[in-house]
């Protein structure tokens, strides 16, 4: 999708952009179903100082953009919806979707064949049960093994009480 406000600030750093993507519930979008700005293909901006309107779309055609509509609605070439003088501009927003291949790459079919077997060496047999017991078993017969050292005498008052 093209980033018209982007190129327009681009190529134009003191436009003053006065509408992009509108609400089609809003008052304009009722009044103006059909508009582009309802559907987010549209920008207005205030005429620009020392820049002719031709320019302005000759340089957006230049930059990429795929321009479908093009009106000066300054002074009395404005359209009954403006809501002042500006420049408007309709675009496209996307290049035609490529279509999906028919038949899928071969390196798609290799991968979604199914494999009989792995192929890797045979890994040998893990009994996780088996294995928690014994190191379960293991724990049990350290814990009685285990010597204790000296028990530390308490200092202080706890002394007496201990």
């Amino acid at each position: 999708m093209a980033d018209v406000p982007g190129i327009v600030k681009s190529l134009f750093p003191t436009a003053r952009i006065t509408s992009t993507k509108r609400s089609p519930m809003s008052a304009l979008g009722r009044a103006n179903p059909r508009s582009y700005h309802n559907i987010g293909q549209a920008i207005d901006i205030a005429p620009i100082p020392g820049v002719k309107f031709e320019d302005y779309v000759t340089s957006l055609r230049n930059a990429g953009v795929q321009i479908i509509e093009a009106k000066n609605e300054v002074g009395k070439g404005r359209s009954k919806h403006a809501t002042g003088d500006h420049w408007h501009i309709a675009y496209e927003t996307d290049v035609a979707p490529r279509k999906a291949p028919v038949k899928a790459p071969e390196a798609v079919k290799m991968a979604s064949a199914k494999m009989d077997a792995p192929d890797m060496p045979d890994a040998p047999d893990f009994d996780l049960e088996a294995e928690t017991e014994s190191q379960f078993a293991s724990l049990l017969a350290g814990i009685g093994k285990k010597k204790r050292g000296k028990k530390a005498k308490p200092m202080g008052i706890l002394a007496g009480l201990i």
